[in-house]
């Protein structure tokens, strides 16, 4: 084989030229092409640069042994994301695409709030690149190594939270490989997720390490990966020891001056007490951590779910006034006064701004309201406000006028309306936008909110208005309206709460059901995993309550198709659960039913029935579900 570099002689089956140590790159079809021209920088990606014509580069996170990481603005969709731009060599192998392509199809099919979301594999300049969900923080190895040693609640709780995650991927049978604190990232609230599900079995391709070859972080690989063994899910039990041990000790079990080193001490030696380094440990913490480092994995805990189930009892044991920080260690002490020291600096620097700045104001001429309506507006308005169609454009919205794409209230008025606003009127806008901006945060953006949102405002604007012109009853009448549409948020938020809830339990069932054997023939797992999507499409147009009653229905079918084979079986058993909730309905404890639900209802039966006379099967089982989710839409509505 000739060396691409030097044009140095080789033996066919090398891997690096004998000369010049250049990678000959084969693969089982033989070496491959040197030829391809990659249009990827070896620097990487420049600030501001758009790739793959659609996203705009706005930093760079990180780099690994797979390439580099870079936050970016996706232009085609309006979000900030995570792409991850792979390196040249592995994306001229064509067989180790072909196989990730593969994996990604199932990882990101991983929905949970503690896994991050990977969405798709693309090819730009014959650079291969796999977009993300971007999560705002940093990853667990920095905050460790920020923090020292954690304390034993809060590394729990991160532990709990990464089981919570691997537990949801192990049921649809995704093994992580690489788990390492670096691939869990904490965001701005505290919570952990899990990233790059699928991408460490990226790097088991076939032409990229070969058989029997080690992959993954030497400080986090589990015994069976040394001896390039097979692997399942206690493999990532096992790392997630090695995590819990190193968020409670500062340092992993296993060091050395060489990867070789740490792999044999991962497979000869027994980890040293954690108690050693930190007296704060338990002894449930102990033995948690000892059980999921044993060499042999049949000694661990066989499932995430049981480790959880262990980490709660230990984290109900400790003491509630427990702290983070070691109060004996030096290190600690030391670390901690020099953040007091710079706290200390910095809120003098604070406050001398502070004085500075209100010193100047005083000497600075008065504002006009004209101003102050000016300046507010540059501020909170990305973008000039635009007036309605019609023959009334240029004049302030009125409460009853329909509003997108709301972004701020200032938004809602002409320039000339926003220059006859009160200094007054502005500060209430201003205060009214942070009290919405809580519940804004929580809820899907959409026209739903942002509807609301403007004519809660604008009713409290109006009760404002009036209660200084001394119209007392009409004031409170007008901002007892203005309460009634926040409280709609709220209510818009529990009800989401809700679906997300049923829809968790969905999944968790269909995800037992999937191991099934034929499961996929049985007709109410068919007829149920197509109504699924009427569900999510229902979430998706903020019908929270809707989608809630229909998952908790379709839970139901599911249980129901594993527990029956024939069809005629399945579909007597649904008549059944479609029944008792008839029965549920009907209940005058319930309350006043809704008539033409109700007749819809009847009308769903009966066309369940004409299709079993056909011999139906599939239309019989979606028309028992349509009846079902109306009785217990009857139900809920009676409950509220």
């Amino acid at each position: 084989m000739i060396c691409p570099q030097c044009q140095a002689d080789n033996r066919p089956d090398s891997r690096f030229c004998h000369k010049c140590a250049t990678p000959l790159q084969m693969d089982k079809n033989g070496p491959i092409d040197q030829t391809l021209t990659l249009e990827i920088s070896p620097a990487g990606l420049t600030r501001g640069s758009l790739f793959a014509g659609r996203y705009e580069v706005i930093e760079e996170l990180g780099r690994g042994g797979m390439g580099r990481v870079y936050k970016v603005y996706d232009q085609k969709i309006g979000e900030v994301i995570a792409l991850k731009v792979v390196h040249p060599e592995i994306s001229v192998n064509e067989k180790a695409i072909d196989r990730f392509r593969n994996e990604l199809r199932f990882a990101r099919k991983i929905g949970h709030r503690h896994v991050g979301r990977m969405f798709d594999l693309g090819e730009a300049d014959h650079t291969f690149y796999i977009t993300m969900e971007y999560v705002e923080g940093e990853n667990l190895k920095s905050f460790i190594r920020r923090s020292g040693q954690l304390a034993p609640r809060k590394a729990i709780s991160l532990a709990k939270q990464v089981c919570e995650g691997l537990s949801e991927a192990h049921r649809m049978g995704i093994i992580h490989r690489d788990l390492k604190p670096q691939n869990i990232m904490i965001d701005r609230e505290g919570s952990a997720r899990i990233m790059d599900f699928g991408i460490a079995r990226f790097t088991e391709a076939e032409g990229l390490t070969g058989s029997g070859v080690m992959v993954g972080t030497p400080e986090y690989m589990s015994p069976e990966q040394v001896e390039t063994i097979e692997v399942d899910k206690r493999t990532d039990i096992y790392a997630l020891g090695v995590i819990l041990y190193e968020m409670v000790t500062g340092r992993v079990p296993f060091a050395g001056e060489t990867p070789f080193a740490v792999l044999i001490k991962h497979k000869q030696e027994a980890p040293r007490n954690p108690q050693e380094s930190n007296p704060l440990v338990s002894e449930a913490v102990t033995r948690i951590i000892l059980k999921c480092l044993a060499k042999d994995k049949a000694a661990r805990y066989p499932s995430a779910e049981e480790l959880y189930e262990d980490l709660t009892l230990a984290e109900g044991e400790l003491p509630q006034a427990e702290k983070g920080v070691m109060t004996g260690s030096f290190r600690g002490a030391k670390r901690l006064a020099k953040s007091w020291v710079w706290a200390g600096v910095g809120i003098a620097m604070v406050m001398a701004f502070v004085l500075i700045w209100y010193q100047f104001l005083r000497k600075e001429p008065a504002r006009t309201i004209g101003d102050e309506a000016d300046r507010a507006r540059r501020v909170y308005v990305a973008k000039p406000p635009q007036p309605p169609p019609g023959p009334e454009a240029g004049a302030e919205r009125s409460p009853g006028q329909k509003t997108e794409g709301v972004t701020s209230l200032f938004s809602l008025f002409s320039p000339d309306a926003l220059r006859k606003l009160s200094q007054k009127e502005i500060r209430d806008i201003l205060n009214f936008e942070k009290q919405m901006a809580n519940i804004k945060g929580v809820i899907p953006q959409g026209a739903a909110f942002d509807e609301t949102w403007a004519n809660a405002y604008q009713k409290v604007r109006e009760g404002n208005r009036l209660h200084e012109e001394g119209r007392i009853e009409e004031a409170q009448k007008s901002k007892k309206e203005g309460q009634d549409e926040m409280q709609k948020l709220l209510t818009m938020v529990a009800q989401r709460d809700k679906a997300l809830e049923a829809k968790s339990f969905l999944v968790e069932t269909k995800g037992k059901l999937r191991a099934t054997r034929g499961i996929e023939n049985n007709v109410l797992y068919r007829v149920a995993s197509r109504r699924e999507q009427d569900a999510e499409k229902a979430f998706n147009n903020s019908d929270f309550s809707g989608s809630r009653t229909l998952c908790s229905v379709l839970e139901q079918v599911f249980r129901l198709s594993g527990q029956c084979a024939d069809a005629n079986a399945c579909l007597k058993s649904l008549a059944v659960l479609m029944a008792n909730m008839r029965s549920a309905a009907e209940n005058p404890a319930s309350g006043k039913i809704d008539p033409w639900l109700y007749e819809k209802a009847k009308a769903c039966e009966g066309n369940a029935q004409r299709a079993l006379v056909q011999n139906d099967h599939e239309g019989a089982a979606d028309q028992y579900i349509q009846a079902a989710f109306l009785y217990q839409k009857m139900i809920d509505s009676t409950l509220l």
